[in-house]
Order: structure tokens, then C-alpha cells, then sequence
């Protein structure tokens, strides 16, 4: 058995599993409970931030705990178990001791059931131990590095009932007191404070947003520290740095089909990552997300499409607005505030339907009139990640292709032009990039695409061998042999091109060097004719396609 499917067998066990360590606040000793969350009995829970001095497991449970009583980490444990007592509670949980940390498995039971056990304390105490006493001041509390940490949103978020406490562990309020500062702090609105249920109904980016400023020791924690506010589960593999994040998307991915996880940018300063050509749809990290508290959900989650992880990419049916200066727009049901206009992010066709993300750096948005087509719903994929390297090779991945240069636009984007060729169909269709005109061959060194066109003299339709429909043909039958295009009419391209994609190569041979111009009647008789060349485009061969009237 593969050991990636062993791995999630055994976590999805884990994640099931009920049982749980409780410090008693009478005699400090661990206890473990097993069973449903009814089977566990009341305890507060410790929000902190970690320092050098803390206990481990082992140390509470192995000898004489007063020989650690001196440690920050011995009291801050005290402090819990006593402020539980006073309250009326029999038991406490600290991370730093109730997690066996040496445990693979038991620290990924723990990580993906750590917002399910911040959600059902009866309290949680945070201490803020560089928050200075003996003042009623609270405008420094922005600056305790409780708020800057990832783990500590769910820990702000999952219970109830937060109180927090100053360094000298003075009562300093809870989470509705303090609602309008923590909201200045945070970006998180006072609703979600007052009933953080309500977190589930915002977009993924407005969640994402709130770890945007947060840190973490080890890159992996960016995502496993979110668990909870996406409600979904995955294993843990420390080691490999970034990925976990892109991991955690994958996840959300299953979970919504809400578009909003694409709703990220490069910051404005980072030049680098903008500077590289292509970027995927996914996210490399929570501070793309910095402005994603603006991003609010969808009229109707209904109306967005459904979206699925293949090898190929994230397929979607994709609402696409192609634009006169070539760029397309893939809308996002999702709307931007206050202007409440639907979000969408430039991408970039590559061929075979595949889309990368382009100017990573902003977000578009559908302009009105003439300057763009109306959307169109076509599926297709869309990369989830692109590396630097892989950037490049799509840069220079234009070998063999085939560009409609000179004659042709599309019925959707009309220009003032006497003579024109509006082309209507494609094939292979999933190869043709129409905001480019581009037939993508990935570089193969034999092709055959057809172009079905419709032949229109000033705006008015006319018509080859009496049918209105034309047809190009650009092949290269053999690697060895000379490229050629070809004008067909559209009853003999039926001849060539068989229903299922297979075509008549001899036919198609014994055409070439004869059928390079047609004849088109309209208002008067005119010649159509097609020429092809070949350029270099980054040290790239390209093949360029002109088509021309010519009166007789």
C-alpha cells in the first residue's frame, strides 16, 4: 500500500479518536479522559505565547515538579489551574504538557482537535506576559506579541468565554469587553467576536486575512494553525516548509467551491514574485491575504461553479471576459467592499485549456461597453502552483505554434475593416487560445488544425462555392517536410475531417501548393488568399498566418 494512502488511513483514525489529557487543579497531576465531548469534564484552557523556559510532558509527569517550580513555564501552569479553581472548575489543559509532542501521531490528533477543544472550555485564560501592569491604559495591548503569533486566532476565536491577563496575571477583561479594541487589532468584526459561529458564513478570504500578519516558528504552522477556522483536517509532515500551505488549499478546495480562495495578491513591494511571468491560482503563503477582508462572499454560493483537483490542474467552469488587448478576466462570484463589484484575476492560456495567473499584483474588473466580450463559461484548468523554472518553460513554450496574424477577429470584438474573416470554430479545440489567436501544437514537429471562418465584405456575409463558411488548414504532415496552409471550402474540409478527429492525410497532401486563395462573391467578386511564414519568437520557431482580399 502507497504509503501517502497508509498515511491517511491512519490520521483519519486519528482525527476520530476521543481522548484528551486534563490537568486536575487540585493535585496538578495528568489525568486522561476518553469518550464523547459529554464525557469530559469542564476544564479551562491556557492561551499563550511559548518562551525558552517551558515545561515538557515528560518533566510534569517524572519526579518532583517542585524542582521546575521555579520556571516561567511551572507558573504560568499554577496560575491556569488556580484561576480554574476559583471559578469552580476541576480541570485545566495546557499545551505545553498535555500534548505528548514526541508522538507523530498523537500531535497531529492533537493539532486537528485543537480548535474543537478551545471551542468546548468552559474558559480560556490568556496571558499576555509583555503587557505591563498597574495601569488601566489598554493602548499598548496591540503591541503584545500574543496577537502577531498564528496560533492564537483560534485560541482568540474557538471559546466563548476569553478573559486576558497582564504580565503580574491581573484581570485585565474578556473578549466582549474588549470587543471594539480587539476589532482595531485584529480585522476580525465585532460579530464575529461576540459569535464566532458567524465565521463560517465569510468568504475564505476574509478568514485568510486575519493570518495575514501572523508568524509562526516553523513555516509548516502557517497552515496547520488554521485548521479549525477552515473546519477541516489533514495530516501533519513537518519538513515540507511551504507546501503545507498549499496542502491546507487543497483541503479548503474539497470542502467549498467558494472562489475567494483565489482572491489573493503579491504585495505591492515585492517585486520579484511579480516580476515572474506566470504565477498559479493558489496562494504561497496567508500574507497574500492582506486585503482579502474586503472580499465578501457571493450573492449565492449556488451560482459559483464547481471546481476539482486533477493532475492536470484545478478544472472549473470558469466564467472568462476577454478583453480587446488580449488579456482575460476569470470572474470570481465574489464582490469587493464598499463598491460591491465582482472580483475577478487576470490568467493567462497556455494551451490544452490550462490558465496560469498573470499580474498577480492586482485584482480586475469586468469592464462595461465595447472594450470586452460578454463573459463566456468554458471549462478549464488552472495551475495551482508554478515554480520559477516552470514560469520560464511556459515563457518559452510557444514552439510550434500557430498565430492568425493579419485578417481575422472575432464576432465579439468588431473593427472598421472592408474585408474580414470571423472565425467560428476550432480544431482541436481545447489548443485554440482566442484572445492570443493562437493554436498551441506544444511543440510537436507534425500538426494539422482547422479554422473555420465566416467571410464577411463590409459587415455583410458572402459566400465561397455558394456557402457562407470557409475553412483554413495549417499542417505540417511529416517532420521532415515543409509546413503549408490551405483554403478549403467548408463541404470539402468535411471530407478531410472525419466526425471523429481523424482526417485524410493523402487528401489533405495532394491539396498542397494548389489551394492557396479562394474565391469570394459579395457585393463583387474578390480572391481570399492565405500566406504562411515562420519567425523566431525567443529563439522560439512560430508560424505566422496572413490572410488578404485581393480584387479580380
Amino acid at each position: 500500500m502507497p504509503a501517502e494512502v497508509l498515511l491517511r488511513q491512519v490520521t483519519s483514525r486519528l482525527f476520530t479518536s476521543d481522548e484528551m489529557r486534563l490537568i486536575n487543579v487540585q493535585s496538578l497531576g495528568l489525568e486522561v479522559f476518553y469518550g464523547a465531548e459529554q464525557d469530559i469534564p469542564r476544564y479551562a484552557i491556557l492561551s499563550h505565547t511559548w518562551g525558552a523556559d517551558e515545561l515538557t510532558l515528560a518533566q510534569f509527569t517524572n519526579g518532583d515538579l517542585q524542582v521546575h517550580s521555579h520556571k516561567d513555564g511551572y507558573a504560568k501552569i499554577a496560575r491556569c489551574c488556580h484561576l480554574a479553581a476559583a471559578a469552580g472548575l476541576g480541570y485545566a489543559w495546557v499545551d505545553t504538557v498535555c500534548i505528548d509532542k514526541s508522538s507523530s501521531a498523537e500531535l497531529t490528533e492533537a493539532i486537528n482537535s485543537m480548535f474543537r477543544w478551545y471551542q468546548n472550555a468552559a474558559v480560556c485564560h490568556v496571558w499576555l506576559n509583555d503587557l505591563l501592569p498597574d495601569t488601566g491604559d489598554l493602548s499598548r495591548l496591540e503591541d503584545c506579541r500574543w496577537f502577531r503569533r498564528g496560533w492564537t486566532l483560534q485560541e482568540l476565536l474557538a471559546p466563548a468565554i476569553v478573559e486576558f491577563y497582564d504580565r503580574d496575571w491581573t484581570f485585565r477583561g474578556t473578549k466582549q469587553d474588549l470587543q471594539r479594541e480587539l476589532c482595531d487589532i485584529t480585522n476580525i468584526s465585532e460579530a464575529v467576536l461576540e459569535k464566532p459561529g458567524r465565521m463560517f458564513g465569510l468568504s475564505v478570504a476574509q478568514r485568510m486575512s486575519w493570518a495575514a500578519s501572523r508568524e509562526t516558528t516553523r513555516p509548516e504552522d502557517l497552515a496547520y494553525c488554521l485548521l479549525g477556522i477552515f473546519d477541516v483536517n489533514m495530516p501533519l509532515l513537518y519538513g515540507e516548509g511551504e507546501r503545507a500551505f498549499l496542502r491546507l488549499q487543497d483541503e479548503i478546495s474539497k470542502e467549498t467551491n467558494d472562489l475567494s480562495l483565489f482572491a489573493w495578491r503579491h504585495p505591492d513591494n515585492e517585486q520579484g514574485a511579480v516580476k515572474q511571468p506566470f504565477h498559479g491560482v493558489f496562494a504561497p503563503s496567508p500574507d497574500r491575504f492582506i486585503g482579502g477582508s474586503h472580499i465578501l462572499p457571493g450573492w449565492n454560493p449556488a451560482l459559483s461553479p464547481e471546481y476539482m483537483l486533477t493532475n492536470k490542474g484545478i478544472r472549473v467552469e470558469a466564467n472568462l471576459t476577454e478583453l480587446e488587448d488580449g488579456r482575460v478576466l476569470l470572474l470570481l462570484n465574489v464582490l469587493s467592499w464598499p463598491a460591491r463589484a465582482v472580483v475577478g484575476i487576470w490568467v493567462r492560456a497556455h494551451g490544452g485549456g490550462v490558465y496560469s495567473r498573470v499580474e498577480s499584483d492586482r485584482f480586475g474588473n469586468a469592464p462595461q461597453g465595447g472594450r470586452a466580450s460578454a463573459a463566456v463559461r468554458k471549462r478549464i484548468y488552472l495551475l495551482k502552483r508554478i515554480s520559477p523554472a516552470y514560469a520560464q518553460r511556459l515563457l518559452t513554450g510557444h514552439h510550434n505554434a500557430i498565430f492568425l496574424r493579419q485578417g481575422f477577429h472575432r464576432l465579439s470584438m468588431p473593427r472598421l475593416s472592408e474585408f474580414s474573416c470571423e472565425i467560428t470554430r476550432v480544431h482541436p479545440e481545447d489548443d485554440w487560445v482566442a484572445a492570443q489567436r493562437a493554436i498551441y501544437t506544444h511543440g510537436a514537429s507534425e500538426f494539422t488544425v482547422f479554422v473555420w471562418f465566416e467571410l464577411r465584405v463590409a459587415g455583410v456575409p458572402c459566400a465561397s462555392d455558394g456557402l457562407p463558411t470557409a475553412v483554413l488548414v495549417v499542417c505540417k504532415l511529416e517532420e521532415k517536410k515543409k509546413s503549408f496552409a490551405l483554403l478549403l471550402s467548408s463541404d470539402l474540409a468535411d471530407k478531410v475531417l472525419q466526425p471523429s478527429g481523424q482526417f485524410e492525410k493523402s487528401l489533405l497532401s495532394s491539396f498542397q501548393g494548389t489551394r492557396d486563395s479562394i474565391i469570394v462573391m459579395g457585393p463583387g467578386i474578390m480572391r481570399l488568399s492565405v500566406s504562411l511564414e515562420w519567425r523566431l519568437v525567443n529563439e522560439e520557431r512560430v508560424y505566422c498566418v496572413d490572410m488578404a482580399f485581393h480584387k479580380c
